[in-house]
């Protein structure tokens, strides 16, 4: 449990130090933007390139593993564009192109980054959540309480005595499966003063973590379905290892 609440801080810590470099006003940060996450299909990059990796998701709590076959630009990281196994894996896109973007094109663009790996359910990573970014009890997700909030979202009301620079949004299926939950900072000397979201789910039978800037947030909907498009074909796409 430890290990996954070092990395859930680490990665957003890193995301929001980065995001921050350069950013738009601080009250666009706040309110809704209006372009589209993913202006083309978020699979484009399957079809226009030659040079793909074989990865093993290797998903040890599930006792599991899966393939994927990725095209080889939409690898970040030079030391990830490999054949072999992962335990995980990181993308960064450009927001709105959905263009793949290498480590030194980051800095300053808005864009959706998204990490897959694995990790433990919904229910218990929220829980970490609340007690590790949001300084709240260890008490089972079901515990606190909720309101509506906008663009189809619940928010779990916090104890808002306890230093509180994050706001957690869940969404829950008709049966009240937990299928999505997203946690916001707000503007902080510490985090910086550009907030960002970090969206959780799962898909194609990995766990997803999304980041992107709080203007978005409305954008959560579209923004996990390309990803979970992406994974999708990097999952069904030719799985021959050819």
């Amino acid at each position: 449990m430890k290990s996954q609440v070092v990395g859930l801080a680490m990665m957003i810590l890193l995301q929001g130090i980065a995001a921050s470099c350069a950013s738009p006003a601080l009250a666009d940060q706040l309110s809704p933007a209006k372009t589209a996450p993913v202006a083309r299909d978020p699979c484009w990059t399957f079809a226009e390139t030659k040079q793909f990796i074989h990865v093993n998701m290797v998903m040890k709590l599930e006792r599991t593993a899966v393939r994927l076959r990725i095209p080889l630009v939409d690898i970040v990281n030079p030391w990830d564009r490999r054949d072999g196994d992962f335990k995980a894996l990181y993308f960064e896109m450009e927001y709105g192109s959905f263009r793949p973007l290498t480590a030194p094109e980051t800095a300053g663009k808005d864009t959706i980054a998204f990490l897959i790996h694995d990790t433990i359910p919904l229910e218990q990573t929220a829980q970490v959540f609340l007690k590790v970014m949001m300084r709240q009890p260890s008490l089972p997700l079901s515990r606190y309480p909720t309101r509506p909030a906008q663009f189809a979202l619940t928010e779990v009301v916090a104890d808002q005595t306890k230093g509180l620079r994050w706001d957690l949004f869940l969404h829950r299926s008709d049966e009240g499966t937990l299928e999505t939950y997203v946690g916001c900072s707000r503007p902080d000397p510490l985090w910086g003063p550009f907030p960002r979201c970090q969206q959780y789910f799962r898909a194609a039978g990995l766990d997803v973590e999304v980041g992107y800037a709080r203007k978005h947030l409305a954008q959560w909907r579209e923004m996990k379905a390309a990803v979970s498009q992406f994974l999708a074909c990097a999952k069904s796409g030719d799985q021959s290892g050819e």
